[in-house]
């Protein structure tokens, strides 16, 4: 495999019925482990000089720029793959326990 193109998305509409915990659970599931999942599945495939895309939307850019310890997690270079799913993990607890914006987590699932 020459290239790998991640450009796999999901969002609620403004108006979804289904509660705040619910959009967490599914957006993360969709957005991040299946990211990594398909990641983790065609790395062994990729030649060496081969290139891995990823595509986003600026949606997860926003929550950065008004969150400063956001940001510091995202931009370390020391960040690890475990540390990342730790807080995703984190974000989804914290939706359903409702208390996701009181430990400084944003109201939507979409650009956590």
């Amino acid at each position: 495999v020459d290239v790998v193109i991640h450009n796999a998305g999901m969002a609620f509409k403004g108006a979804a019925p289904e509660p705040f915990w619910e959009q967490a659970a599914v957006t993360i599931k969709a957005n991040y482990h299946g990211t990594v999942a398909a990641h983790e599945a065609y790395l062994p495939l990729i030649k060496e000089s081969g290139r891995i895309v990823f595509v986003g939307s600026m949606a997860g850019m926003g929550w950065m720029l008004r969150d400063p310890a956001y940001s510091d997690l995202v931009t370390n270079a020391a960040l690890t793959m475990d540390v990342l799913s730790q807080r995703m993990n984190q974000f989804v607890a914290a939706a359903a326990s409702g208390t996701h914006s009181e430990l400084g987590f944003p109201n939507t699932a979409y650009g956590t």
